[in-house]
């Protein structure tokens, strides 16, 4: 019985480093978005979005821990931070939506705006009726995408189709072409 019991021990204090290890694996995993009630929101972030947007009402608020790359609102993970900035999705009373990516002391830094039964400018249109997509058709909702001059133009995110190809186009408001996916 002593025998059974020393191996049993030997057998758990060998088990439960591996537990741990487990543990250990899952907490550096990155996360990129965390959904957060207002009240942990910072109220430099909820004042500022409220001044910034009067006319919209924030619905969602997440942290997110990155940094958006040059062009459009995809995560740029190749900077790894903490969750220390806030993302806010919010509605228009008509419908139309934005969402917006505040640092916690409530200074903007991007914010992206869907465009429902709005024209695009027209050095936009004219640039695609003038390059290889001039038979392509607007695929969906466009989006503009505005934040701090220092780190990112302002730019359109326009998607377009052709039968079953998709194509993301990046623009600037003159109707240069920015990047294209």
């Amino acid at each position: 019985m002593k025998k059974l019991a020393i191996t049993l021990g030997f057998m758990l204090a060998g088990f439960f480093p591996l537990l741990a290890q487990d543990k250990d694996v899952e907490d550096v995993t990155p996360i990129e978005k965390a959904i957060v009630t207002k009240a942990e929101v910072p109220a430099a972030v909820t004042q500022a979005a409220s001044t910034d947007f009067k006319d919209y009402l924030p619905i969602k608020f997440s942290t997110v821990g990155y940094k958006l790359k040059n062009y459009g609102w995809s995560p740029n993970t190749d900077v790894p931070e903490q969750l220390d900035h806030y993302e806010l999705h919010l509605v228009a009373k008509d419908g139309s939506y934005l969402d917006a990516l505040y640092s916690p002391d409530g200074n903007l830094e991007r914010y992206k705006k869907v465009i429902k039964n709005e024209a695009l400018p027209r050095p936009i249109l004219e640039s695609i009726a003038n390059s290889d997509y001039k038979n392509w058709t607007l695929a969906k909702d466009q989006e503009v995408i505005t934040g701090d001059p220092k780190e990112v133009k302002d730019h359109y995110v326009i998607r377009l189709k052709n039968g079953s190809k998709t194509k993301t186009l990046y623009f600037s408001d003159k109707g240069v072409i920015l990047a294209n996916k």
